[in-house]
């Protein structure tokens, strides 16, 4: 009789330990998907980051452009009336620059809603 129950309580530990198993490998399949969506999150936040770099780069450089052509506004708003077309064009390039300026902020939080709809 105790060989019996003994018995017994080795095949409960045995099913114990196969349920154990079980779900460890449950939660190791988990964890490798879960290491594989990190890794692409990191992949994605990384080129997010290149993309704000570049963006963050190039409104820089526009700013510095559109400061420049401010100063060359003012000086021809004393010049003649042949500079006067100049002056136009400068401020038509100007509004170009800042569209593109709205275009690439506008692509930036695009991607970012994106982004945080995927995550």
């Amino acid at each position: 009789l105790q060989a019996q129950l003994y018995k017994v309580e080795i095949e409960k530990e045995q099913n114990r330990n196969s349920v154990l198993n079980q779900e460890n490998q449950q939660l190791d399949k988990a964890r490798k998907y879960l290491e594989s969506k990190r890794k692409e999150d990191e992949h994605r936040i990384s080129h997010l980051l290149d993309l704000q770099k570049k963006h963050n780069a190039t409104q820089l450089h526009f700013e510095r452009q559109s400061a420049n052509l401010n100063q060359s506004v003012e000086g021809l708003e004393n010049a003649n009336q042949a500079l006067s077309d100049n002056v136009n064009n400068l401020t038509q390039q100007t509004n170009e620059q800042q569209n593109k300026i709205v275009q690439l902020i506008q692509s930036s939080i695009s991607d970012h809603k994106e982004f945080q709809t995927i995550k």
